[in-house]
């Protein structure tokens, strides 16, 4: 993600503004492989919230690329389901931050959990 006051220049990029800190934790998740020690679950919130956008048609040009290779094995974009799992855990992010959880919350939070690990 590049600074908002920077031009656009990539599919990727947002137009939703975050925070100094939350592009540091951005840079060392790129960097270091890992988040800092000090991500936020506001951090977190404005991960989940951005990725569905950043990934999404994130692997087109290349999988286009790749099929227009003949003799290559013809392959599909994954982007949709890395969106979709981007969706699932936003949703179960905000069932389980919601407050006053009844039991029917706590199956979905299950069911979204198990099919998240499958």
């Amino acid at each position: 993600m590049r600074n908002i006051s920077c031009r656009l220049q990539g599919m990727h990029d947002t137009l939703i503004a975050v925070s100094k800190r939350t592009r540091q934790s951005f840079q060392s998740l790129y960097d270091e492989g890992k988040l800092h020690c000090r991500v936020r679950a506001a951090d977190v919130r404005h991960l989940l919230l951005l990725l569905p956008f950043m990934v999404h048609d994130l692997f087109s040009s290349e999988v286009e690329a790749w099929n227009a290779v003949a003799g290559h094995e013809q392959i599909q974009d994954p982007s949709p389901e890395i969106v979709a799992i981007c969706l699932c855990l936003l949703e179960w992010y905000h069932l389980y931050r919601r407050s006053g959880h009844t039991m029917e919350d706590a199956y979905l939070l299950d069911t979204l959990a198990k099919s998240f690990m499958d």
